[in-house]
């Protein structure tokens, strides 16, 4: 039996409602683990700084020098981790939680 219009626009909601509210928890932890590690949050701008420029030189065919930024993106991952750590964070902390298990 197929779903009527109104049967997927309530699911198509359900699953909205669900994915909203996974964003908003996930922000929340974010926001709680910057107040109680204030020194994450320059570790983890530096990392998107780096991220962007080592795909920007990717794009521009200079992978060489792409590739030697994955030694500092390293090391300050490592950082990032050992903030995380003496905390008592997990490292998955930052990651987006969805109620179902197959997604």
């Amino acid at each position: 039996m197929a779903l009527t219009n109104r049967q997927y626009a309530e699911i198509a909601r359900e699953f909205d409602r669900r994915r909203l509210n996974a964003q908003h928890e996930q922000e929340d932890r974010i926001e709680q683990v910057r107040g109680l590690i204030p020194e994450l949050q320059p570790v983890e701008e530096e990392l998107i700084s780096l991220y962007a420029k080592a795909a920007r030189l990717k794009l521009e065919g200079r992978t060489e020098e792409a590739e030697k930024l994955q030694t500092e993106i390293a090391g300050l991952r490592g950082e990032k981790q050992q903030l995380l750590a003496r905390a008592g964070v997990p490292g998955d902390y930052d990651e987006l939680k969805s109620e179902c298990p197959y997604c």
